[in-house]
């Protein structure tokens, strides 16, 4: 069994990469202070791994679901403002249009079939929707 695409490993990957991007636009943002952008990135870094238990990680609306209780919790005790949090909606909007790409749902859908199934029943599903485009595109 290949390794290429380890669901845990694109997730930690993902995970990642929406931190880095978190605190880069924290870092923009000269009115929070050193404490309260630490803070903000525990609770954002607690909320992805909440993530981890989502019952489909690919799944958008979880996702956006799950960040939007975050930046509730943020909000509420005040770390954040409604156009802060608005403003991080919007910069993870652009990693939200990853989820849109067809190769990348195809992708995603590959990986579970073959982690609840098994490589082969993923292989099976994979050809199968090969067969279908060939015979849709002609």
């Amino acid at each position: 069994m290949s390794s290429a695409s380890n669901p845990s490993n694109d997730f930690k990957a993902l995970r990642a990469s929406l931190l880095e991007r978190f605190e880069s636009e924290l870092r923009e943002q000269r009115d929070i202070d050193a404490a309260s952008r630490e803070s903000m990135l525990a609770q954002m870094e607690q909320a992805l791994d909440n993530m981890s238990s989502l019952q489909d990680p690919s799944d958008v609306t979880q996702i956006r679901a799950s960040l939007a209780q975050t930046l509730g919790v943020l909000h509420s005790s005040g770390l954040v403002d409604q156009a802060g949090s608005e403003e991080v909606e919007q910069a993870f909007a652009e990693s939200y249009r990853v989820f849109d790409n067809p190769g990348v749902k195809r992708a995603l859908e590959f990986a579970r079939i073959s982690r609840e199934q098994g490589e082969d029943a993923a292989r099976a599903w994979l050809a199968k929707q090969d067969g279908n485009g060939q015979r849709t595109a002609a």
